[in-house]
């Protein structure tokens, strides 16, 4: 499934509906019934002595989803503490900023956690060590800037990466390699022009190891032999 972002001319304004999976707006609605529900049916202060809670219900609430309250195995990747259950409520989260409080505590610890978050917004990082840390300052212009974003949106939404993993890649200098890896496990996930184009860019001569342009090399030679077998 090939991600599209919507570009635009103004750094400051963006535009996350290119990046929606297609049942995202509907846990959006469900999300938005369950709280007006939950407001609705609240106890008032005379029929709260009667309410008794089973503990197994507490239970099924904990281990529930926060955005979407279905049960889940799968925890928050920029801290691991709160139940997700999925990159879409995952996004939900961090765009609607679903329990705030927690998402104020758990995504500003690392560089990689500022850029899963500015992923999930369709944004380009405005935070200096980010910016950094992710190599953008290679790219001169807005448009190579967003193919770059459009790349890292592509592992994580669709390979479903997280900020720590992206954290050890960094500190080893591998970031590119590591991401050179997973478009060769999965090359349908990236099309031959992105390709081309990183080929073109001053990333690509200066900011890439000479394994990352090999792996790299080899995935632009599979697509074009898929290209030409089709």
């Amino acid at each position: 499934m090939n991600v599209h972002l919507v570009e635009s001319d103004d750094e400051d304004e963006f535009d996350t509906s290119g990046l929606f999976l297609p049942d995202f707006q509907q846990k959006r609605q469900d999300h938005d019934y369950n709280q007006g529900v939950a407001l609705l049916s609240s106890p008032s202060v005379v029929d709260s002595c009667d309410s008794v809670h089973d503990a197994n219900d507490v239970d099924d609430v904990d281990d529930g989803c926060i955005v979407c309250k279905q049960p889940t195995l799968r925890t928050c990747a920029l801290c691991n503490d709160v139940m997700i259950c999925s990159m879409d409520c995952q996004q939900i989260a961090v765009i609607d900023d679903v329990n705030s409080d927690h998402f104020d505590m758990c995504v500003a610890e690392t560089s990689a956690d500022t850029l899963y978050k500015d992923v999930l917004s369709n944004r380009i990082p405005r935070d200096t060590e980010t910016f950094r840390d992710y190599q953008f300052y290679w790219l001169s212009s807005f448009i190579d800037r967003r193919k770059l974003l459009k790349m890292y949106t592509t592992i994580i939404r669709e390979m479903d990466v997280t900020p720590h993993e992206m954290k050890i890649w960094v500190k080893e200098h591998k970031l590119f390699e590591r991401i050179a890896m997973l478009f060769l496990s999965r090359p349908d996930l990236i099309i031959l022009d992105d390709l081309k184009w990183l080929k073109r860019t001053h990333l690509w001569t200066a900011g890439f190891s000479n394994t990352a342009r090999g792996i790299f090399e080899d995935v632009i030679a599979r697509k074009q032999e898929k290209l030409q077998s089709d």
